[in-house]
């Protein structure tokens, strides 16, 4: 099975227990940080810059998960490429993601539209995530706001 686009390593991937005023600790926006995926871990946000036949490329890959009060939410990847310096052409994918509270610190998010089901655990404002399936990938998240 071909790994799933949010998953690959140019892209990417989510928080936990105690209720507070702002709802459970998984609530608020979570940026992406690394993912590890077939024994290679990549940081972000991603860049990389590569020539082709002459042309510079600048590409720029973020993530994000933001999960609301209802624990319903969304992933999303950004893209950025800038061709030879010039403005660059931004693309975002998003999927819809649903969050449940298994116990203590610990989540299941399901991002229905990719098939794929992650185990997660809070740590202070780091978001571990692990998938549930045959693609192996271990994503971290830290939390930007909530």
């Amino acid at each position: 099975m071909e790994p799933r686009s949010f998953l690959l390593p140019t892209t990417a991937a989510l928080s936990l227990a105690v209720t507070s005023a702002c709802g459970p600790a998984i609530v608020g926006e979570w940026d992406l940080a690394s993912t590890t995926y077939a024994g290679t871990t990549y940081t972000f946000p991603y860049t990389y810059q590569g020539t082709y036949d002459g042309t510079t490329y600048d590409v720029l890959v973020t993530g994000l998960l933001t999960i609301e009060k209802d624990l319903t939410g969304t992933i999303s990847q950004t893209y950025s490429v800038s061709v030879d310096g010039g403005e660059p052409d931004v693309d975002e994918t998003s999927y819809a993601a649903v969050a449940t509270k298994v116990s203590g610190k610990e989540y299941g998010i399901v991002i229905a539209e990719q098939e794929l089901d992650l185990s997660c655990t809070i740590d202070g404002k780091e978001l571990t995530c692990n998938s549930n399936g045959e693609d192996d990938q271990t994503v971290v998240f830290e939390k930007s706001k909530g």
